[in-house]
């Protein structure tokens, strides 16, 4: 007999790792399946963490604990949506990264990935 949580969990698991594989991937592919943005497009961004009861996560890490959660390693969550709440990035990061290196890594995604085509790249003087 098949203990199915222990194979709920495998399949989950395995699909997670599939899925985290591809995520740049997916959102690039997601952006550009959208109806054409304005061209003055509003991004907003907004940080989270949360704390995790296990040992067995990567990116788990000591840091800012914004549930006032003591002795509990956490992740770090930023998600970007576009200026009508529309999801459009969600990146976790160790649980001891800096909300700010957060951001720039977003405004790197924005620029490098979202419009790479619509967006000239700068010249040298």
């Amino acid at each position: 007999m098949i203990n199915r949580g222990i194979l709920c969990r495998h399949v989950l698991y395995a699909n997670g790792a599939w899925l985290e594989g591809r995520h740049a991937l997916i959102e690039r592919r997601l952006w550009h399946a959208r109806p054409a943005p304005p061209k003055d497009q509003l991004f907003l961004y907004d940080v989270s963490s949360s704390y995790l009861e296990g040992d067995s996560n990567a990116l788990a890490a000591w840091g800012y604990n914004r549930d006032n959660k003591e002795g509990k390693k956490q992740v770090v969550i930023g998600l970007l949506t576009d200026s009508h709440g529309e999801p459009v990035s969600i990146q976790v990061y160790r649980g001891n990264t800096n909300d700010l290196k957060t951001f720039g890594h977003q405004v790197h995604k924005i620029k490098s990935w979202f419009f790479r085509r619509r967006c000239p790249k700068p010249k040298s003087p």
